[in-house]
């Protein structure tokens, strides 16, 4: 996916006219498509602070992602953490310049934006301006890349179910092929379901997960031990948490994952954390 992204960046800026003519059109569009913070957030210091803490909150929200995650408690040695992060970050930052120039070049390549679906931008970009193989070859990038998560999710889930909720009925291999087609049939039907766009719906999938897991590993990190109803309490609380802010459109002040994820530490630290438990759980 990375080769064809900078594929896509060198055959779309080409196709505008090269560097210079791309970036005297950019300076063409509307003001404010440019902006570092969108629009919406405004010009205020107290408001750019919110919109900077709830998506650096997001981040934060990357411990729940377990196709992520994974790859860091792979590492075989935490003396080569500097360079994994290295590594990481180095390639993620590539990856997020080239992303957004393609998607820049795409805004000048299809200039009425009211005439279809955004996010279809890149698919059409392609069909446009490479030859068939070629196509085939940044359509199966796009793809790629999109199954390695949606799959990862899903199995983590399905292993919740067999191993965690009822591991006593579902320990047979026929269970979890259920319950991993149940899982995948749960997801579709969100999918297909849902009106909101498909940006919409990573980002509030992105706040649940973080509001559900994070907090609970941030109090783990701190040495802290939970009992499995502390731990659930924290789970729950921050899922409505994040819920009833996101439904109650508060997600223009702040991102849904800065709240639950602060609601779930504090609520560990000033209530749970004080209540008699008669067994401790690591």
């Amino acid at each position: 996916m990375f080769l064809a992204m900078i594929l896509m960046l060198f055959v779309g800026v080409s196709e505008i006219g090269g560097l210079t003519v791309a970036l005297e059109k950019l300076s063409e569009l509307p003001p404010g498509y440019l902006a570092l913070f969108p629009e919406k957030v405004g010009t205020g210091v107290l408001a750019i602070g919110l919109f900077i803490l709830g998506y650096v909150m997001g981040g934060v929200g990357i411990v729940a992602q377990p196709h992520i995650m994974i790859r860091f408690m792979a590492l075989d040695d935490a003396k080569h953490m500097a360079r994994a992060r290295t590594y990481y970050y180095s390639f993620y930052l590539m990856f997020c310049l080239i992303t957004f120039s393609v998607g820049l070049a795409a805004r000048l390549i299809f200039p009425d934006t009211a005439a279809f679906d955004k996010e279809l931008a890149l698919p059409m970009m392609t069909t446009r301006l490479l030859p068939d193989f070629l196509i085939g070859l940044v359509l199966a990038g796009i793809f790629a890349a999109s199954m390695s998560t949606a799959d990862s999710q899903i199995l983590s889930c399905s292993a919740a179910v067999t191993n965690d909720i009822a591991p006593e009925r579902m320990s047979s291999v026929f269970a979890t092929k259920m319950a991993t087609v149940f899982v995948t049939l749960v997801a579709l039907g969100i999918s297909l379901m849902g009106s909101d766009s498909v940006f919409t719906l990573v980002l509030d999938a992105w706040s649940m997960l973080a509001a559900a897991f994070a907090p609970l590993i941030i109090v783990y990190a701190l040495g802290e031990k939970l009992t499995e109803f502390k731990a659930l309490a924290i789970m729950i609380g921050s899922v409505a948490v994040a819920i009833t802010w996101n439904k109650m459109g508060l997600g223009a002040i702040i991102y849904d994952a800065a709240p639950s994820i602060a609601f779930g530490v504090i609520l560990h630290f000033a209530i749970l954390k004080h209540l008699p438990s008669k067994t401790a759980e690591n």
